[in-house]
């Protein structure tokens, strides 16, 4: 019987571990001011034949332990697949509760964005449209 209340223990630590990677949240907006209140948010954005900048904020539900993360863009191609665009490295600082890293984009079209700790652990993901003007 004490096993298995052990076993029913650790299980439970596991999965509220894993599921900080649910509590994260991605916005996509046109500025982030210095308090990281987005503003002119949305998932879908005209953009012009010269390129758009948009922002990719990230808010955590809790400060976590790091130095860096990397963004990786996909573009989904006309059936649904994902296509390698960028990555991209940001700087952080432990005890960050949130971070913005500004992307242009040139095409329209549906992208991903996975956002990962520096082990490679996925914190957040996000769906964004872009169309043409």
């Amino acid at each position: 019987m004490m096993n298995l209340k052990k076993i029913i223990v650790a299980l439970v630590a596991v999965a509220a571990w894993n599921s900080t990677a649910f509590c994260q949240q991605m916005i996509f907006c046109e500025s982030v001011d210095t308090s990281g209140k987005p503003s002119g948010t949305s998932t879908a954005f005209s953009i012009s034949a010269q390129g758009s900048y948009l922002n990719v904020l990230v808010k955590l539900s809790a400060p976590l332990p790091l130095s860096k993360v990397l963004y990786d863009v996909y573009r989904l191609d006309s059936l649904g697949k994902e296509k390698f665009e960028s990555s991209s490295v940001l700087p952080v600082e432990t005890g960050w509760t949130w971070f913005n890293k500004g992307f242009t984009f040139y095409q329209s079209g549906t992208y991903v964005i996975y956002v990962y700790d520096e082990s490679e652990k996925l914190l957040v993901t996000g769906k964004l449209r872009l169309v043409g003007k």
